[in-house]
C-alpha cells in the first residue's frame, strides 16, 4: 500500500496520460536471448509503479565465463521538459569474481514501432571494461532500440558514439530478441 500518497493524487492520474507514453507497450515479462543463441540468456521485467506515475525496470543476464549482469531501474516524466526520463545502476560480475557498479541515465524516445533510449553510463574511474579507455573521462553515451516486431516480440540493438557516429555495440543484452513470458499488465 502506498502510504506517501494520498488516494486521491493517486487516482487523479488520467490513464490515457499514461498510455500515451507509449512505454506501456513494454509492460511485462521478456525473455532475453541474444541473436544467434537458441537459448534466452536473461530476463527483463517492466512493471508500472503503485501509483504508476513511474516504470520500474529490473533485468539479470548471465554472459559466457561466469559473467552476470543485474540492473534495476526507474522511468518517469521530467515535469519540467516533460520528456521520459530514466535512471538505472547496474552490478556486473565478470570472471574471478571482480565486481564493477554502473550508473545510467537515460532519455525515451517513443514512436508507433519503437522506444529509443539514449543514455549516459557512469563508469569508475579507471575501469577496464570502458569502452575507449585511451580517451580518458569516466562516461560514454549509448542509443539503444527496441524495435516492437508485434506486441510479444522486440529486437533490441545498442550503439556506441563513437567521435561523433553512432556504431553498433555488443554489450550486455545488445543484439537481442525480447519475447514476452507473461501477459501485460491492464493499465486501468
Amino acid at each position: 500500500m502506498d502510504i506517501w500518497t494520498p488516494r486521491a493524487v493517486r487516482s487523479a492520474t488520467p490513464t490515457t496520460e499514461r498510455a500515451a507514453s507509449g512505454m506501456s507497450r513494454l509492460v511485462g515479462s521478456w525473455s532475453v536471448t541474444p541473436v544467434g543463441r537458441p537459448e534466452p540468456a536473461g530476463l527483463l521485467e517492466v512493471l508500472w509503479s503503485e501509483n504508476q506515475h513511474t516504470l520500474r525496470k529490473r533485468m539479470s543476464l548471465l554472459r559466457g565465463s561466469g559473467a552476470g549482469v543485474r540492473a534495476e531501474g526507474v522511468v518517469g516524466l521530467d515535469p519540467a521538459t516533460g520528456t521520459l526520463k530514466g535512471i538505472d545502476f547496474q552490478s556486473m560480475i565478470w570472471p574471478k569474481n571482480r565486481l564493477v557498479h554502473l550508473m545510467f541515465e537515460s532519455e525515451y524516445i517513443v514512436s508507433g514501432t519503437a522506444i529509443q533510449r539514449l543514455y549516459t553510463v557512469t563508469y569508475p574511474p579507471g575501469e577496464p571494461l570502458m569502452p575507449f579507455p585511451d580517451r580518458g573521462g569516466t562516461q560514454r553515451q549509448f542509443r539503444e532500440t527496441y524495435t516492437f516486431q508485434n506486441d510479444d516480440f522486440i529486437l533490441w540493438t545498442t550503439e556506441i558514439l563513437d567521435s561523433g557516429e553512432w556504431k553498433p555495440f555488443s554489450g550486455a543484452g545488445a543484439g537481442s530478441e525480447l519475447r514476452r513470458l507473461r501477459q501485460r499488465q491492464i493499465v486501468r
